[in-house]
């Protein structure tokens, strides 16, 4: 094995064992989020694509749950770790890995399409006044995203810290978790849960 194959390997190694801390974080943030009484509406966990004319997705950019709360059918809601920029868009900057807490208000669709539900999670990244200080930022969907207030969603809520910054599961609930559902919960009803 030359050095060159044997670094490749190294690193493929390296992504494996960062995945797998990932899906502890993701693990531990469903328990979080299940005291607020909001669900892991589908299995998905990674972004990407399959596709030959897409290499820039092979590897995914980012890990994500979904959620949803029987009091609040027009709000989906994600935990999302962004390892990286989803695509080679000079727009977007992700200087370091970051954790985000996100939900979209659906206003008057009852039932949101599932295939549209994956691709808000690493929305934070293109946020009207995005921070990655653990604020909260609103989205005027209408305005900074025309095509996809057509689909329903009239609002994009979402805060973020570095990833570093989140060490256990108290860090976990504090500063992502227990912000979100009070920011939910201010903008969108009381819950049942907490």
């Amino acid at each position: 094995m030359t050095e060159s194959t044997q670094n490749l390997k190294r690193a493929i190694d390296a992504l494996r064992d960062v995945t797998k801390q990932i899906a502890l974080l993701l693990k531990t943030a469903d328990g979080l989020m299940e005291e607020h009484n909001w669900m892991v509406r589908r299995g998905n966990c990674i972004s990407g694509s399959t596709g030959i004319e897409s290499p820039f997705e092979w590897i995914p950019s980012y890990f994500l749950r979904t959620y949803s709360n029987s009091d609040s059918p027009q709000v989906t809601a994600y935990v999302c770790v962004i390892l990286s920029a989803p695509s080679d868009d000079d727009e977007v900057v992700v200087k370091e890995p970051l954790i985000t807490a996100c939900w979209c208000y659906w206003g008057n669709v009852k039932k949101p399409r599932s295939e549209l539900l994956a691709g808000w999670a690493p929305s934070h990244l293109w946020a009207e006044g995005r921070n990655d200080d653990g604020t909260i930022v609103r989205t005027d969907v209408k305005k900074k995203w025309p095509k996809d207030y057509k689909s329903g969603v009239t609002e994009f809520y979402s805060l973020a810290l570095p990833l570093d910054q989140i060490t256990s599961e108290d860090d976990l609930k504090a500063k992502i978790i227990d912000p979100f559902a009070t920011g939910v919960e201010e903008r969108h009803g009381k819950r049942k849960g907490k």
